[in-house]
């Protein structure tokens, strides 16, 4: 099996990230996903969070494993924010920008930073910001398509990572930086 950086920083046998996507409740993918050895990962779009809390749960019923709870800027819960800090999964995933005061108060929680970029600017300000993760999304990615956006079909956004050692973090943690 082959096996990265990615799956030592993210403790997962493959490195497969499951997209959280939809409204619904993804709880059975998600479970399939870490159960094969990848980052399963939740969506907060839609649902009260009393909602949410019970698909976190189950998923956390149903797998030992290691997964993420995404969020996005729209819209933005504040309120299942909080509730998944209060959770604590091994990583939270954001999607469309990057603020790095949720990205600090993620690390404060002991949970890594997933952040979807759409071009190098965006990855560069993530990265700055802390991010622990970065996933290049191309221009045709659903809603999140821009002008800007990196073409589905060209090389990934300029913003390679390489694992490296990064100031000021615990020595457990690797990060990426720019090449």
């Amino acid at each position: 099996m082959l096996r990265t950086p990615l799956c030592e920083l993210l403790r997962i046998d493959a490195p497969i990230l499951c997209a959280p996507f939809g409204p619904w409740d993804q709880v059975e993918l998600a479970a399939a996903v870490c159960e094969a050895g990848g980052l399963g990962a939740l969506g907060t779009a839609a649902g009260s969070v009393p909602e949410l809390e019970a698909q976190w749960r189950t998923l956390r019923e149903r797998t030992p494993k290691p997964f993420a709870i995404n969020h996005q800027i729209r819209p933005f819960d504040e309120d299942a924010f909080e509730a998944t800090l209060r959770f604590a999964p091994p990583a939270i995933s954001f999607h469309m920008a990057v603020f790095p005061e949720l990205i600090e108060r993620a690390h404060a929680a002991g949970s890594l930073w997933i952040q979807q970029v759409i071009d190098r600017r965006q990855a560069e300000r993530a990265l700055d910001a802390g991010a622990d993760v970065i996933v290049a999304q191309g221009g045709s990615g659903g809603s999140s398509r821009r002008t800007r956006s990196t073409p589905s079909r060209s090389r990934t956004p300029s913003a390679c990572c390489r694992p490296t050692t990064a100031r000021a973090a615990p020595p457990t943690r690797a990060r990426c930086e720019r090449r």
